[in-house]
């Protein structure tokens, strides 16, 4: 058996072999490379997703903390309003007070304004005695008025004992010495002739 040679260049076959193993090197390239960027862009995504939700997790914790300064700040402002209240209430019953005490001061200088009437209709008729002293001032400490002002003058100025403070309310002493005022002032216009003189 004769081996006959191959009628085609051998230059022209090193070239066609050359080409196949090129197309096979670039198959072999691009899939090696689809692999890469698929396997890329899954470890991009996860890192996506890791970064997303390290985002998250900042954001949840960023409004739990605002939350928390909320419900605080309205504690704060619930706080203020009560205490804005209990002031507005505070300054309503001392307005009260201011309007009663006007309403007492009134009364009495409408009574004084009598009182002024009623001395110079006296004196207009002579019933009225000019003397500095009053002419029974010897009998004056059987007077009901000066025992009330004596007994204001004793709680004004003499303290009370700690003891006794704790156990007696608070402004015990201002309410004893405005009641002893009153009555001294009711005595003043009792008829105290008959065994005490007025």
């Amino acid at each position: 058996m004769t081996h006959k040679k191959s009628k085609i260049p051998h230059s022209l076959i090193q070239s066609l072999v050359a080409k196949g193993v090129q197309e096979q090197l670039e198959k072999r390239c691009d899939a090696d490379y689809r692999e890469g960027y698929e396997e890329g862009q899954k470890d991009l995504q996860a890192l996506v997703n890791a970064d997303e939700s390290e985002k998250i997790q900042k954001l949840r914790l960023s409004i739990s903390s605002l939350e928390s300064q909320l419900d605080q700040q309205a504690f704060t402002l619930s706080e203020k309003n009560r205490l804005l209240h209990d002031a507005t209430k505070r300054n309503t019953e001392k307005n009260q007070k201011i309007l009663e005490l006007e309403r007492q001061l009134e009364v009495s200088k409408n009574n004084f304004e009598t009182f002024k009437k009623e001395q110079q209709s006296l004196a207009a008729l002579g019933f009225v005695d000019k003397s500095f002293i009053v002419h029974n001032w010897r009998d004056s400490w059987k007077w009901l008025s000066n025992w009330c002002f004596g007994l204001v003058m004793f709680f004004a100025v003499t303290p009370l004992p700690p003891e006794l403070l704790a156990v007696l309310p608070e402004h015990i002493r201002f309410y004893v010495i405005a009641w002893i005022a009153f009555c001294g002032m009711v005595g003043r216009y009792i008829n105290q002739s008959h065994g005490i003189k007025s």
